[in-house]
């Protein structure tokens, strides 16, 4: 997990922890964006090697956001298994569902709701239209 939105990133972690899909914070260091340096373009998405290809990509999701809070969660190689395990099939694991189900329950329920909101009634059911046949 890597970004600037702190607020977010300890919901995150704390929705891991009980979702048993912990996550931790990566470093966004200024050495990571110099390697995404380009001769060519302004920037380039992958690193002149391969060593921190996670933080490399939040390096360059980081050129785009301004000063927009963000989190990115990196899961790209907990997405998939190619062998069964006794606990997830072969195959796409949903990694990171639980978590931000977890996280999505966490914000609701933290959102206050206006007395209006808590008084209003609930629309009452239309009832269903009745079929017609029309004559040609």
């Amino acid at each position: 997990m890597m970004g600037t939105d702190k607020a977010m990133m300890d919901r995150l972690r704390a929705a891991g922890d009980y979702s048993a899909e912990r996550v931790w914070e990566l470093p966004l260091f200024e050495e990571y964006s110099k390697q995404i340096k380009s001769d060519f373009a302004d920037i380039k998405n992958v690193s002149s090697g391969r060593e921190a290809g996670s933080i490399i990509g939040g390096a360059f999701l980081k050129e785009f956001v301004g000063d927009t809070p963000w989190v990115h969660l990196d899961i790209a190689g907990t997405a998939w298994t190619r062998d069964n395990k006794p606990y997830i099939p072969k195959g796409a694991t949903g990694v990171g569902i639980r978590l931000l189900v977890k996280a999505l329950e966490d914000i609701v329920e933290d959102t206050p709701q206006s007395a209006a909101e808590k008084e209003k009634p609930k629309a009452a059911a239309r009832p269903k239209a009745k079929a017609t046949a029309r004559a040609s």
